[in-house]
């Protein structure tokens, strides 16, 4: 869809960053609509494990670019091809940073629809940690949106990863993201996907078109199992790939507990309550409420004035009250112990009887 550049930020102190610019100039309304709805829906997202968005535009010669961070590190296709597979844990917590991320962008209503390694990227974190970001959202959409924006008979996403019934036509869901994760699950700990376009097929099969025939493999030939993991991490990349979407983990958060359920999870993964005492609320508004919502009024506060008008009314300040003497007072009665009221009369002339009997047994002493 386009080409990053490294850049600095002249108008913030030389901050480096990326700048994605589209190949060409945005002609089509499509692709238009498609890099607007990238950059709306990309800034609309709030958290660690998803790349912000922090400014867009357009060069003269009409080509359309975005501002993001610029990232130091390497994305899970270049380290799939130095090394793979990865090691079980590491590769565990790369799944669970992108799994945070998701489960942010589903809990906001938005889909990415083109989980890959490239759109995987692995940075560090201050104290070194390896951790994961997602990248490009720019065929992401609304889970409660339609796909005018996009031509009824074009597959969105890339489809070594995609989903089988999005092949059929199907609406996309977040199942079919956590599928594309399963694919990326896959290969990451096996070291090499989990279907092959030399996997033999069945002769009516093999002249089908390649996305056809992908399409078929991933229905009817379910992947080698991995044999270098646990069977409990196994089996939740197993459950991933499930090709219905109703025997596939419905919610990020369901994968993110299964991990933990893992001897890889429970040694490479912070407990989920932690994670979630710290994260901030996400709150996901439902558009037809805002139909009924209203500010309500509060008529007791003064309201500011118009430049040039009267000033507004003093709003009285009660007055603090006088600080209470330690001593009793004629308008304020001492409590003896027993409970009963007394003024200061009496507490006075008892201390004049004891100074005049102090005072005359002195004399008497001499």
């Amino acid at each position: 869809m386009g080409v990053v550049y490294a850049a600095r930020d002249t108008r913030l102190h030389d901050r480096p960053c990326a700048v994605k610019v589209l190949a060409t100039p945005l002609d089509d309304l499509d692709a238009r609509q498609r890099f607007a709805r990238e950059i709306a829906i990309a800034a609309g997202l709030r958290s660690p494990y998803i790349v912000p968005v922090w400014d867009h535009g357009a060069l003269p010669d009409g080509r359309p670019f975005v501002v993001m961070p610029l990232l130091e590190g390497e994305s899970v296709g270049q380290v799939l091809e130095a090394r793979c597979p990865l090691d079980p844990d590491r590769a565990t917590r790369l799944l669970d940073g992108v799994l945070l991320g998701l489960a942010e962008a589903h809990a906001c209503g938005v889909l990415h629809r083109d989980i890959k390694p490239d759109n995987i990227y692995l940075t560090r974190t201050i104290l070194g940690q390896e951790h994961a970001v997602i990248l490009d959202f720019g065929v992401a959409r609304h889970e409660n949106g339609d796909d005018a924006i996009t031509a009824s008979d074009m597959l969105v996403g890339t489809p070594t990863y995609m989903a089988p019934e999005l092949f059929q036509g199907a609406r996309p869901t977040e199942r079919s993201d956590l599928y594309a994760l399963g694919m990326v699950a896959y290969q990451v700990l096996a070291g090499r996907p989990p279907f092959s376009k030399r996997a033999p097929v069945p002769d009516e099969v093999a002249v089908l078109p390649p996305q056809q025939r992908l399409s078929w493999m991933k229905l009817h030939q379910p992947p080698a199992p991995i044999g270098t993991v646990s069977a409990a991490l196994a089996e939740v990349v197993r459950r991933l790939l499930d090709p219905s979407p109703a025997q596939r983990f419905a919610r990020a958060i369901d994968v993110l507990l299964a991990l933990r359920g893992t001897p890889e999870g429970a040694r490479a993964l912070a407990p989920l309550a932690s994670l979630v005492e710290n994260a901030a609320p996400t709150v996901r508004m439902d558009p037809a409420a805002l139909d009924d919502f209203t500010v309500p009024s509060v008529p007791d506060l003064p309201l500011p004035v118009e430049v040039g008008g009267p000033p507004p009314a003093a709003v009285p300040t009660p007055s603090a009250p006088p600080p209470t003497p330690p001593w009793p007072t004629p308008d304020r009665p001492l409590n003896l112990p027993d409970g009963g009221p007394a003024t200061w009369l009496p507490w006075l002339v008892g201390g004049l009887v004891l100074l005049g009997t102090g005072a005359l047994v002195g004399m008497l002493l001499r």
